[in-house]
């Protein structure tokens, strides 16, 4: 059986939003499944994460993050006001609770940036209490270039603030 595979994308406004493959065998026949997967198209994207340490439920910190042009996407420490004018930001709380018992689970602290201009950044995190924290640091690039970089078990007291460049 000779088998050959065929791509097809469909386009909206100049964007490939999906593609369909087809797996053919001798006669032209379809043998087999077509699959409808959606097409990523991938972007930059700057991604943070505190994680609450030990057996806390919340992360001990809060997060900002100040871009290259001087603009600023989460808790301004002075004040104490969520801010968010880096452009297609976001900062958000997120976990999971149990689905038998509903009791809360741990919630991690999310800072997200799409498209996140070049250059150097600064991320201060901002204790609100004392205790401990992981912090994840993840950045990608448009052809999918991944750097990582966690700081584990970092310790913070109430109104300090740990500075990442």
């Amino acid at each position: 059986m000779v088998m050959t595979l065929s791509r097809g994308l469909l386009h909206f406004a100049g964007l490939a939003l999906f593609t369909s493959v087809s797996v053919f065998g001798e006669g032209g026949g379809i043998h087999g499944m077509i699959l409808n997967l959606p097409v990523f198209l991938y972007e930059a994207s700057l991604d943070i994460r505190v994680h609450p340490g030990g057996a806390a439920l919340q992360p001990p910190a809060e997060l900002l993050l100040k871009s290259p042009d001087g603009r600023k996407t989460g808790v301004d420490p002075i004040t104490g006001n969520r801010l968010s004018e880096i452009p297609q930001s976001s900062l958000a709380k997120e976990g999971i609770d149990d689905d038998v018992s509903g009791a809360p689970g741990p919630r991690s602290l999310v800072l997200y940036v799409r498209k996140p201009v070049t250059g150097l950044y600064s991320l201060q995190v901002i204790g609100v209490r004392s205790g401990s924290y992981t912090l994840e640091i993840q950045s990608s690039d448009v052809e999918l270039e991944n750097s990582r970089k966690t700081f584990l078990d970092r310790e913070i007291s109430e109104g300090e603030i740990h500075l990442y460049l």
